[in-house]
């Protein structure tokens, strides 16, 4: 189950864990949008990600392309390894935040 909980100014962190799959897409959908909606500037933490497919991207770059449309910013704070392989899959090596950082890939400025 998602979790909310608040970091370092200015990001809200919204902790996924289990599946970011097609099985809950439409849980996660309206999740992810309120908080780029509701928020300057969200931090995904998906390092308990245990499953993550196509439509898992999908959400990301929805929520990516929400936050640039309203100048707000969407990062990924961390990735479990099933993400990191599928973004390096798909060749979307921006998705990622670098290596053993906890600093987050930047989708959008202010």
């Amino acid at each position: 189950m998602p979790e909310h909980t608040e970091i370092d100014a200015p990001h809200h962190r919204l902790a996924l864990d289990g599946e970011l799959t097609v099985y809950r897409a439409a849980e996660l959908k309206p999740l992810l949008i309120d908080a780029v909606r509701a928020h300057r500037a969200v931090a995904a933490d998906l390092g308990a990600v245990t499953e993550f497919d196509s439509a898992g991207v999908q959400l990301l770059m929805l929520a990516g392309g929400e936050a640039q449309r309203l100048g707000h910013d969407f990062v990924i704070e961390r990735c479990s390894e099933p993400v990191r392989e599928l973004l390096a899959f798909f060749n979307l090596p921006a998705m990622l935040p670098p290596s053993g950082d906890t600093a987050a890939m930047e989708t959008t400025h202010e």
